[in-house]
């Protein structure tokens, strides 16, 4: 037992000196095959958001933002699915909606 946690302590020693850990750090392409999770944000070189994708028990939302604060999202819930376009005041420009009666 000692024997194994040594040569997992060389181990992580090795991978350290190697620098063969980059996990966390820089910025890599990296291909997945599926991503799970209830809510995504992108964000901009800047920091801000740009993309939302998020979901709930209801329905979700889709959300893109520009960096002029005016935003278009698509939305669904178990009443309605809609879209939207808003400009940098938060109005509404463009919206349309279906109900559950059409």
């Amino acid at each position: 037992m000692a024997l194994a946690g040594l040569l997992v302590l060389a181990g992580y020693i090795l991978a350290c000196l190697a620098n063969d850990s980059v996990a966390q750090s820089g910025v890599e392409d990296v291909t997945f095959g599926q991503i799970v999770c209830r809510e995504l944000t992108v964000v901009n070189e800047e920091g801000c958001e740009s993309i939302n994708l998020r979901t709930d028990e209801y329905g979700g939302v889709v959300s893109a933002i520009g960096k002029a604060d005016g935003a278009a999202s698509l939305t669904n819930n178990k009443y309605v699915g809609s879209m939207a376009i808003h400009n940098k005041g938060g109005e509404y420009v463009f919206q349309a909606s279906v109900t559950e009666r059409g």
